[in-house]
């Protein structure tokens, strides 16, 4: 086989599939199988104690998430948890 006809049969064939590839009309994205996004709600406000004996207690205050951790010495600590 020559090579112009090398050349002619592998640009038909990547014309082929280049044109295949753009046929397909893109889908929409389902979201019936989708699990919800995690949400704070479930552990806002409630105690979370460690195995330490120290306890985290996430709150929300002014559109921000405040985060309260009594160590297992005693000691506490506030403070604001992003921006």
């Amino acid at each position: 086989m020559g090579c112009i006809t090398r050349a002619t049969l592998a640009a038909g064939c990547s014309l082929f599939y280049i044109a295949q590839s753009f046929a397909a009309a893109p889908q929409a994205p389902t979201l019936a199988g989708a699990t919800p996004a995690f949400s704070f709600d479930t552990v806002l406000g409630k105690k979370l104690l460690s195995v330490d004996g120290s306890m985290v207690t996430l709150t929300a205050q002014e559109g921000t998430l405040v985060r309260e951790t009594n160590a297992a010495n005693g000691a506490l600590k506030r403070g604001r948890v992003g921006t």
